[in-house]
């Protein structure tokens, strides 16, 4: 195999190495890494690379920017356009290979892809791919070395012992890096995976254009109950505020007469009467999204930040909270809290409003109550629409109506806003809330576990005399229940924690984060010095200090000088003979010390001369040892102390 071949096949592997996390990313769409992919097995599977002329090769560049182009360009942020064109221009080079320049611009290309892949991944296995990753590109990085110092590639081996020191010093040398280097946010990292439609709440409901909705394991929030009780499943359904139709297919939190700030801290009643006999609940919100996430027959809520209500009853926080946010909750069951007065929005109706009405009549029948009616158009949805996330992602300029009349299925926010838009076209007030519901009960049902694909959209419709009352139009086969924790659950609680872990101190750490690890490691540096361990402190850094020099000292020499390996191994030899009782004058010479050496194990003779006369090389010579004379010392060596452990030395003084 010539190095050619070599370099070619170490490309290959690394731009298949750098497109590993690429279908799970989000960003780059299956087409551009199957050609990556495809180019990096030619490369490793074929011996002879494919041969463009420089006009093909020109030629491919603008295909491969127009194709790019065309795919979506800068819309989706700057991450999924470069990262098309770098695997489309690492494709051709690696196909291409040839020489060493080529290999510099392939490597080059795939370590700039590699580099993208790791900022955009997001997800805890992330972590092993990166620990990997120093393995693997010490290795590669080692073989090119060899390869481009003229070593066969047969030869061209890094020694794997040397694998180990090499992966735990890159990984201690990133925790610093990690700490000292600043915060990448949207859209540099974000922005690809922001068009993606997944579960989770959002603060802006859109009803069209989502297509395919894929379900998002992702933990939103932890709900504990008090000690000595259990979580009731009928609690399970924690409300946010009210949407209003700000135009056709896109609802928005309602955020007109808005509340005056609580102070942080400041238990806020949301319900008359004592407190007496309310069960208390902690909420962690490991994503704020500006609201707080409320169940059923909340009459109070504490937080350590800034609330106020929304003329729908929501609690907001102020926007620049950030996750991690615990609050308190008391419940008292069966407790109604106000979720504000009905509004003129409430009878908003888009377009086809006459289409929308006649359905609503038809379907209502003989109800004559606001509730009766609400009640038949559950059992309509329930039964005649049929429930999916997935949907051709068209923008169409009436959602509702193209799933009442046309495809008559779709998920929970359509079902919702079919049923608001129903209501409202024969005069029934109505509104679309959004939340969370069911959750996974763990620890005995003490703790709640609900995550982002929990997240649900249903109605309130306003009662005379009642206020607002609750309806879910969704199948109730489709509505996220609770769930009981069965079968592995310690090893989800484990996975669920290091995930949480991930979320909370990698994934969310910020420049703030950063001044305050800063700020605590100079209060411990502080501190240090003014206590009594201070002083272990600089005797550890003393001792530190001693053995370094003790080492650098070691490897140069009395003369400072920086010794290769056949010098030191000559050293090496002159303090053996040493111990077996010859004098070796200060003034001794590299052969002197061979011709003692050899009369104190004449067996080792040859091997002795051998090293002499690369050492001499070293020392007088010019240039670096190459890998091979390295090996070759490290044979010497063993050499001399096999045969002289099977000989017997010679004992004398030389004068």
């Amino acid at each position: 195999m010539s190095t050619d071949t070599a370099l070619r096949r170490l490309a290959g592997g690394a731009l298949l190495w750098a497109i590993l996390p690429a279908p799970f990313l989000g960003i780059i769409m299956p087409p551009f890494w199957i050609v990556a992919a495809a180019a990096a097995i030619f490369a490793l599977r074929s011996s002879k690379p494919l041969v463009l002329s420089l006009r093909l090769k020109n030629l491919y560049a603008i295909v491969a920017l127009l194709i790019v182009l065309a795919v979506g360009g800068w819309r989706f942020g700057p991450l999924r356009p470069l990262g098309h064109l770098v695997l489309l221009l690492a494709a051709a080079e690696v196909a291409t290979l040839s020489g060493r320049r080529s290999f510099r611009t392939a490597a080059i290309a795939a370590g700039l892809f590699w580099t993208l892949a790791v900022a955009a991944s997001t997800h805890v296995m992330l972590v092993v791919y990166l620990v990997l990753s120093t393995g693997v590109l010490w290795w590669g990085g080692m073989r090119t070395f060899l390869l481009l110092e003229g070593v066969p590639p047969q030869r061209a081996k890094p020694r794997p012992h040397h694998l180990v020191p090499a992966v735990v010093a890159a990984v201690l040398l990133a925790v610093p890096v990690f700490f000292l280097i600043p915060r990448l946010r949207s859209p540099w990292v974000s922005a690809g995976t922001a068009r993606r439609s997944v579960t989770g709440f959002t603060t802006a409901i859109r009803l069209s254009g989502l297509g395919e909705i894929q379900k998002s394991r992702r933990l939103a929030m932890i709900v504990t109950a008090p000690p000595g009780s259990r979580i009731d499943p009928a609690l399970a359904r924690f409300r946010a505020t009210a949407f209003e139709l700000l135009k056709t297919g896109l609802w928005l939190p309602r955020r007109s007469h808005l509340g005056p700030w609580v102070r942080p801290g400041t238990r806020l009643r949301l319900a008359r009467g004592a407190l007496a006999g309310a069960l208390t609940f902690g909420i962690e919100l490991l994503h704020p999204e500006g609201y707080l996430f409320l169940p059923p027959g909340t009459v109070a809520v504490q937080a350590p930040v800034r609330l106020r209500l929304d003329i729908a009853g929501g609690v907001l926080t102020s926007s620049s909270v950030r996750g991690p946010l615990t609050y308190r909750v008391w419940i008292r069951p069966g407790v109604r809290r106000p979720l504000g007065r009905p509004e003129r929005e409430d009878l908003l109706v888009p377009w086809r409003r006459t289409a929308f009405a006649g359905l609503a009549r038809e379907v209502t029948g003989g109800a004559v109550s606001p509730r009766d009616k609400a009640r038949a158009i559950v059992h309509f949805l329930q039964t005649r629409y049929r429930y999916t996330m997935s949907l051709p992602r068209r923008y169409s300029p009436d959602p509702v109506g193209d799933f009442l009349f046309r495809d008559r299925k779709g998920h929970c926010e359509l079902f919702a806003g079919a049923m608001v838009t129903l209501l409202r076209s024969i005069g029934i007030r109505a509104r679309l809330v959004g939340g969370y519901s069911g959750g996974e009960l763990l620890n005995g049902g003490r703790v709640l576990e609900v995550r982002d694909e929990n997240a649900h959209t249903w109605v309130e419709v306003w009662i005379p005399h009642v206020g607002w009352v609750p309806f879910d139009p969704t199948p109730p086969g489709n509505v996220p229940a609770v769930q009981l924790g069965r079968g592995l659950q310690a090893v989800r609680w484990v996975a669920d924690r290091i995930e949480l872990f991930w979320d909370r101190s990698v994934l969310t750490f910020d420049l703030r984060d950063q001044v305050r690890v800063l700020q605590g490691t100079l209060r411990l540096v502080s501190g240090l010095r003014r206590s009594a361990a201070s002083g272990v402190l600089l005797v550890l850094l003393a001792a530190t200090g001693a053995v370094l020099r003790a080492v650098w000292k070691r490897r140069t020499g009395k003369t400072g000088i920086v010794r290769g390996p056949a010098a030191r191994a000559v050293e090496t030899l002159e303090r053996r003979i040493e111990r077996q009782g010859y004098a070796v004058p200060a003034s001794a010479t590299l052969r002197t010390i061979g011709a003692l050496a050899a009369s104190a194990w004449p067996q080792a003779g040859t091997a002795i001369g051998r090293l002499i006369t690369l050492a001499e090389d070293e020392l007088y010579g010019n240039g670096a040892p190459s890998a091979g004379r390295v090996r070759e010392v490290r044979r010497l060596r063993r050499e001399i102390r096999r045969r002289g452990r099977a000989g017997t030395p010679a004992r004398g003084r030389s004068e």
